[in-house]
C-alpha cells in the first residue's frame, strides 16, 4: 500500500513540477511581449522625432532661401 502512496505523490509532484515550468514559461513570454511593444512604441516615436526634425530643417533651409537674394 505503500508504494501506492508514493507512486502517486510521485506523480503529482511532476505534475506540480510541470505546471510550475508552464506558468514560468508563460510569464516569461509575457515580459517579452510587453518587451517588444514597448520597443516598437519606442521606435514609433523615434521615427516621429525624426520625421519632424526634417520637416524643420526643409522649413529652414527655404526660409533661408527667401531671405538670401
Amino acid at each position: 500500500m505503500t508504494s501506492k502512496d508514493e507512486f502517486s505523490r510521485d506523480r503529482a509532484a511532476i505534475r506540480c513540477a510541470r505546471a510550475t515550468m508552464l506558468l514560468y514559461s508563460l510569464a516569461s513570454s509575457r515580459t517579452t511581449d510587453t518587451a517588444g511593444e514597448k520597443e516598437g512604441q519606442t521606435r514609433r516615436e523615434i521615427e516621429d522625432l525624426k520625421r519632424k526634425l526634417a520637416m524643420g530643417k526643409k522649413k529652414m533651409n527655404h526660409i533661408i532661401l527667401l531671405i538670401k537674394p
